[in-house]
């Protein structure tokens, strides 16, 4: 350094950056809005000074660290201290920040400039700037260019695991050839989605059949067991696969036990298991090339009685939401035991449009009067007086061997959900990747600015960000 580099560095570091009895310092401030230590923040104001000192002796546009633009931009909220005291009678010119216009070129811009204000920084200090401030040129726009203003009030903030230097550096290779190929990548695993999508049975807008009919019976017993049967007649329009299944919601009823299917009194072998919340039923059709088949299931379900407020309660989901196809027709009957006969309080059927009749004092019967659409659904609630069902089942999900396996279409459905998430895992990396490159915009650098003006000084050059 020459004299006077030296009486300017000298003014710089005599500075203060606060007034007389500030209660919240500067460097307080700049401690609590990075969440720094207020020791590495001390260290970090200091090197500020230096840039501040480069940015007007070394005779080239001088590119900060993200620690010390973070110092920078604090200061500029400073506004008469910067303005007014800092820039004419420290400085003796004014210092502009210039934000990058973004984009690779301005990257490789930005690149340049670091490594060049790192040399005039050993050249005028005679020392290496300390590497937890003034990151290397590798990596002084790569990893600490993500700053946010964040309200820890409304968020969390929880920090990434820092990964072994290893595996960083095989990271950073990913992510260099990922980022040549992101559009190709991003093609395929959108591609694999419609494929995926359109493959998937749980999931594809299956609409090659329909139900002619979907008639269901339910016979409630003394212990407050519902005894099912459920008629289902099939026409299919297409080609289709052997295997049907149904599935029930474990919410309202809580355990499901004897199933049985049945085609044209043919016992069908089956498959049950619990997924979730659900109790699944799966069957193979035994008359092949048909194009109508009609299947009778029956089981036991338990739960769908309980004793509420003084009188005994049922209910239960008729027409289930979860198809794809129309339900042209539907009848519910509700056979009662004797203990219930002329018992029923109140009666409610929700969703569809339907007729209900009371056969007699124990049977009740809900006749539709317009087809089911694809999500819609009905249920019944039936209210009985007094509680007479006081030997109620215990409410318990039944124990099953261990031969017994999850459905095929469970099994398909559990794999299409992994698959999608493992791609769309991929596209967040790709488009985390491709926002990587972009964040150069966040790069910044002095312009000096004198009263006479200099080349460097534009009209590009304001004073905010």
């Amino acid at each position: 350094m020459n004299n006077q580099q030296k009486s300017l560095f000298q003014k710089i570091n005599n500075y203060t950056f606060d007034e007389p009895d500030v209660n919240f310092t500067f460097a307080q401030r700049l401690a609590k809005e990075n969440n720094w230590h207020i020791e590495y923040t001390n260290r970090v104001i200091e090197e500020y000074r230096k840039f501040t000192f480069l940015a007007i002796v070394a005779g080239h546009i001088v590119s900060p660290p993200k620690p010390i633009d973070q110092a920078w931009h604090l200061h500029l909220t400073y506004t008469h201290s910067y303005w007014d005291d800092f820039c004419p009678h420290v400085l003796g010119k004014n210092l502009h920040h210039q934000p990058s216009k973004g984009g690779n070129l301005e990257s490789q811009k930005y690149d340049a400039l670091y490594s060049q204000t790192l040399d005039s920084y050993h050249n005028f200090f005679g020392d290496s700037p300390p590497q937890d401030i003034w990151l290397s040129s590798e990596n002084c726009c790569q990893e600490n260019i993500s700053f946010k203003r964040v309200n820890t009030k409304e968020n969390w903030i929880i920090p990434k695991p820092i990964l072994p230097l290893a595996i960083t550096n095989i990271v950073k290779k990913i992510k260099a050839t990922v980022k040549k190929q992101s559009i190709a990548i991003t093609s395929v695993c959108l591609v694999l989605l419609i494929l995926l999508g359109s493959a998937s049975p749980g999931l594809a807008n299956n609409t090659n059949f329909y139900w002619d009919f979907l008639n269901v019976t339910l016979d409630l017993q003394d212990n407050g067991d519902l005894l099912v049967t459920e008629e289902q007649k099939y026409v299919f329009t297409g080609t289709h696969s052997p295997k049907h299944h149904r599935f029930i919601k474990l919410d309202v009823v809580k355990a499901i036990e004897d199933v049985q299917v049945f085609e044209d009194d043919q016992l069908l072998p089956i498959k049950t298991a619990i997924y979730g919340d659900e109790f699944w039923i799966e069957w193979q059709e035994s008359l092949e090339n048909k194009s109508t088949h009609i299947f009778t299931l029956k089981y036991r379900a338990i739960g769908a009685t309980i004793n509420n407020n003084g009188e005994n309660r049922l209910t239960w989901k008729v027409i289930f939401p979860k198809r794809n196809a129309v339900i042209n027709n539907s009848e519910v009957t509700i056979n009662l035991p004797e203990i219930l006969a002329g018992k029923v309080n109140a009666l409610h059927y929700f969703g569809g449009i339907h007729q209900n009749k009371l056969i007699d004092s124990k049977t009740i019967k809900f006749t539709s009067l317009k087809s089911f659409r694809p999500g819609e659904q009905s249920s019944i609630s039936i209210s009985f007086l007094g509680n007479n069902l006081l030997n109620l089942r215990p409410i318990e999900h039944p124990s099953y061997s261990s031969h017994e396996q999850l459905s095929d279409n469970s099994q398909t459905m559990f794999m299409m959900c992994f698959g999608f998430l493992f791609l769309f895992i991929i596209l967040i990396a790709i488009v985390q990747f491709n926002t990587d490159e972009d964040d150069s915009e966040g790069s910044c650098s002095s312009c000096s600015s004198c009263s006479s003006g200099c080349s460097s000084c534009s009209s590009g050059c304001g004073g905010g960000d």
